[in-house]
């Protein structure tokens, strides 16, 4: 009786729709979608298993996140597997240079995150004061927006990816390891001789340079692909040592 009322109560606010022969246990669909809260010592919020197929599928508006996870410990997985072929963080750019996407970029301190206070990586474009420093490329800039996701006025800070370049004392998401598809470089004929697989480094003036050329610089990672000349970009499989 109680799951009877339960039924009824969300096909009269229009929360489940019946799709005629399909096998959906159910479909919900509102301006909220679905909320849920476990309250016991062990009460997962969410329970999602398949028997054959993948557990879930999740697809974000287009220029937005597929999944937000707030929580201070991070995702607990058994294994990762990433199309995108690289390692990625939100930074904040604590220079006073306006950083562009494909900029090689360098740690420069911490600060705290608008979301939580936890530490956030702060990081500056990279010349020849900071090089040492070199953490990663500048993927794109991100937005720091305060959201109320249910409604109920418990905020929080989301971050957005968008277009432009990042600002001094703006958000921006880096890649640190593994495919940067487009990585600036400020003076062709340094790396124009390499090769796919070749190693290339960034020396103390802040230029990079295949590390044949130059033993004293800190490793970035390799040539992926040809060199962009159009663009003055190359991709590089990025492996700082």
């Amino acid at each position: 009786m109680r799951l009877q009322l339960i039924l009824l109560f969300l096909l009269v606010f229009g929360l489940v729709s019946a799709y005629g022969q399909s096998d959906y246990a159910g479909s919900f669909e509102n301006d909220r979608g679905i909320y849920a809260l476990g309250t016991g010592s062990q009460g997962y919020g969410a329970f999602i298993e398949s028997t054959i197929y993948r557990s879930m599928y999740v697809k974000g508006y287009s220029g937005w996140y597929d999944a937000y996870f707030g929580g201070e410990a991070g995702i607990s997985a058994a294994s990762v597997t990433n199309r995108s072929g690289s390692i990625q963080t939100i930074a904040f750019n604590i220079g006073k240079k306006t950083i562009e996407p494909g900029d090689l970029v360098a740690m420069v301190g911490i600060t705290s995150s608008p979301d939580n206070g936890m530490p956030m990586l702060a990081v500056a474009r990279v010349d020849a004061d900071n090089w040492n420093g070199v953490i990663g490329v500048a993927k794109l800039a991100v937005l720091a927006e305060t959201v109320d996701p249910k409604g109920d006025g418990n905020h929080y800070v989301d971050f957005a990816p968008v277009s432009g370049v990042i600002t001094s004392e703006g958000y921006l998401l880096i890649i640190t390891g593994g495919l940067a598809p487009a990585v600036k470089i400020s003076s062709l004929p340094l790396v124009a001789n390499g090769k796919i697989g070749d190693k290339i480094g960034l020396a103390i003036n802040g230029q990079m340079a295949l590390s044949s050329t130059n033993n004293n610089a800190i490793i970035l990672g390799r040539i992926a692909g040809p060199i962009d000349k159009a663009n003055a970009t190359i991709p590089m499989f990025i492996n700082i040592d």
